[in-house]
């Protein structure tokens, strides 16, 4: 009966999307309560909680996997899932709040590529975690090795475009984003973070067709306005770039607010 409910979540992400997560949840949570040890149940709900953006109830699942099988492949992907769980949840928080729950996710990380050295999505999560606590470098090996490992990896390539602007090498960086966006085309924030790395080269037209692009697809997000505001000054065009730093202002950016 367990297995059944498992189907049905499936079935119901698969054929509704971000709709039906909550009736997915439930399902899951149904298999569970009829077989609470059952791996695929538990591990199927927390990467749903997820998806929803709920990280303390993923964590809780993550740590629920951990008590039913902490040792070889079980263990790496669930010490992954918890790792990537808590860097997703500290992008949440401030800075000093966010440095121990980002120490706990490296921990998490460390524990999977023990189990499982080559683990890709471990490599990945652990490379973005070195990032957030400024361990360049460091980060940028991680991510060198997945992408050895799986080269159509397009959010490891995304993860070393980050890392490769933090290390102010931009022309590597707008090459990591486009290899992102090859393998996914509607990888918005990959043509934001693109556009930066070619302003940070004065290459405006570039940055303003790539934040363009994803003014298109996400018109809320206000950073693109305020990136192209700036791209569209350094050309000259000061009134384009006022309409888009009142544009950016009016989405609640308040650095676009001094302008």
């Amino acid at each position: 009966m367990a297995e059944a409910h498992i189907w049905l979540a499936q079935a119901v992400i698969a054929t509704t999307g971000y709709s039906g997560y909550s009736e997915a949840i439930a399902h899951y949570t149904d298999a569970i309560r009829l077989d609470p040890k059952s791996w695929e149940a538990v591990a199927g709900r927390g990467n749903t909680f997820t998806k929803l953006g709920k990280y303390d109830e993923a964590i809780s699942d993550d740590t629920a996997l951990l008590a039913l099988d902490e040792t070889g492949w079980h263990g790496a992907m669930a010490y992954n899932n918890r790792c990537y769980d808590r860097v997703l949840k500290a992008n949440l928080l401030g800075k000093e709040a966010a440095e121990p729950l980002l120490k706990e996710a490296l921990a998490d990380c460390d524990a999977s590529l023990k189990l499982a050295p080559n683990y890709d999505d471990a490599l990945d999560s652990r490379g973005y975690v070195l990032l957030k606590l400024g361990e360049s470098e460091r980060a940028l090996a991680d991510l060198d090795h997945c992408i050895s490992l799986s080269p159509k990896y397009y959010e490891a390539h995304y993860h070393r475009g980050l890392t490769l602007i933090r290390l102010k090498r931009y022309p590597e960086a707008v090459t990591a984003f486009g290899r992102a966006i090859e393998m996914f085309p509607n990888y918005w924030a990959a043509y934001h973070y693109r556009a930066e790395a070619n302003f940070m080269q004065s290459q405006y037209e570039r940055a303003i067709q790539d934040e363009d692009i994803v003014i298109e697809k996400v018109p809320s997000w206000s950073r693109a306005y305020f990136l192209r505001a700036w791209a569209k000054k350094g050309l000259g065009r000061k009134e384009e770039a006022k309409s888009d730093f009142r544009r950016a202002c009016d989405l609640k950016y308040e650095p676009a607010c001094k302008q």
